[in-house]
């Protein structure tokens, strides 16, 4: 399982959690962030009741804490769907951080390196899974709007807007630096059984 593929079964219950971080091209960094080492983490946790599920036809309703009903088939990655009924409660944990530092002078080659693993839970487990991937880019700084207060950061394959708060730390920061940026993004999803009855 590739987190930036996800399976429809977990994309399902991450579309009610969280935006998708990924897509933002400008990014707001407040305080420290912007200078030396920083980070920014964002947690969403979501549960969701199953409603039904067609073992047949591996078509899944999922009821969200909110009452909003998600309906999708779950992909031949969900390997352990016969074990998941009607009442059981799904839980999602979604994870996302950036760490920025910056690095005077520059001089190294504009880069992108990306790296995913995943796990899932073993036949005859309680269905469960979980990916991460790590996204790391070197960046240079190619102009700065002081009435902005924005950066402008020219990576290997876009460029994008960083907002500075700190007007002391925008200072700091000179044309020809760069910007070391590390996003990482996990996600685990796991079905647990329905209370029994009493």
């Amino acid at each position: 399982m590739h987190l930036k593929n996800l399976t429809p079964f977990i994309a399902a219950a991450l579309f009610a959690a969280v935006a998708p971080a990924t897509q933002a091209q400008t990014l707001t960094v407040g305080g420290a962030k912007a200078q030396g080492a920083g980070a920014i983490v964002a947690d969403a946790r979501t549960t969701a009741v199953v409603e039904s599920i067609d073992q047949t036809t591996r078509k899944v309703k999922l009821r969200g804490a909110d009452g909003s009903v998600y309906s999708f088939t779950a992909s031949p990655d969900v390997k352990n769907l016969a074990q998941v009924k009607a009442g059981d409660q799904v839980t999602l944990s979604h994870t996302v951080a950036v760490a920025l530092e910056l690095k005077k002078n520059g001089g190294a080659t504009r880069t992108k390196t990306e790296t995913e693993g995943a796990v899932r839970a073993k036949p005859g487990e309680a269905p469960a899974a979980a990916a991460a991937r790590e996204i790391r880019v070197i960046a240079d700084v190619v102009s700065i709007d002081q009435a902005k207060k924005t950066v402008r950061l020219r990576g290997p394959e876009r460029t994008v807007d960083l907002k500075v708060e700190d007007p002391k730390q925008l200072a700091d920061i000179k044309v020809g630096d760069q910007v070391e940026a590390v996003f990482i993004e996990a996600v685990a999803i796991a079905v647990d059984k329905a209370p029994a009855k009493k």
